[in-house]
């Protein structure tokens, strides 16, 4: 009866984590599923770029204690860039900055992005179990490509964070690059 008890409790427990990381991702889109990300391949191509009002990045470090946990979200608009670090499975957020960027700016973006042959690819054997990193490339409301690239996507050239680093102020390159010292206060102290 103990064993019983204590399982349950356990299970319960869990469960409990699983809903509330699925309802505070702060991708508030919802994230793609296995079934849509092993669908049919698609590349990001330059017309998809050009007619996007909004290109998501984001990187979390996945599945660790939620006092540890991050996520980071870069979004860029055709006149803006911002940067949003959230801590927890709660979305607590500890960092947000936005900068406005010129048309130049915005073309040598996509011209870097279009450079790296984004496609997504058969799906990988899921090993990661902590770093995740999305992106996602709306239209409007409509979502015209997404892909993890842990998961699903195949990158000729850099890694997905690369055209986006080019858009960052300095004080926003060093939250997507640290966050943990966004997150935890220890992490500065050595």
């Amino acid at each position: 009866m103990k064993k019983f008890l204590i399982l349950s409790i356990l299970l319960f427990f869990v469960l409990c984590l699983s809903v509330l990381w699925a309802k505070t991702t702060n991708w508030n889109e919802k994230e793609p599923s296995t079934s849509a990300l092993s669908s049919k391949k698609k590349t990001l191509s330059r017309s998809k770029l050009e007619a996007a009002t909004l290109i998501l990045h984001k990187k979390s470090n996945g599945s660790v204690a939620p006092n540890y946990h991050y996520e980071c979200v870069i979004k860029v608009k055709k006149d803006s860039v911002d940067v949003t670090v959230c801590r927890g499975y709660d979305g607590e957020e500890v960092y947000h900055e936005g900068r406005a960027i010129s048309p130049t700016e915005y073309e040598q973006f996509l011209n870097h992005l279009a450079a790296q042959n984004i496609r997504t690819a058969s799906v990988k054997a899921y090993t990661s179990g902590g770093h995740v990193s999305y992106i996602k490339v709306l239209k409007d409301d409509e979502v015209v490509f997404d892909g993890s690239e842990d998961y699903n996507l195949t990158i000729a050239k850099g890694n997905l964070s690369d055209a986006f680093m080019e858009m960052l102020s300095g004080s926003m390159e060093e939250a997507v690059n640290d966050p943990m010292r966004l997150i935890d206060p220890l992490h500065n102290e050595e």
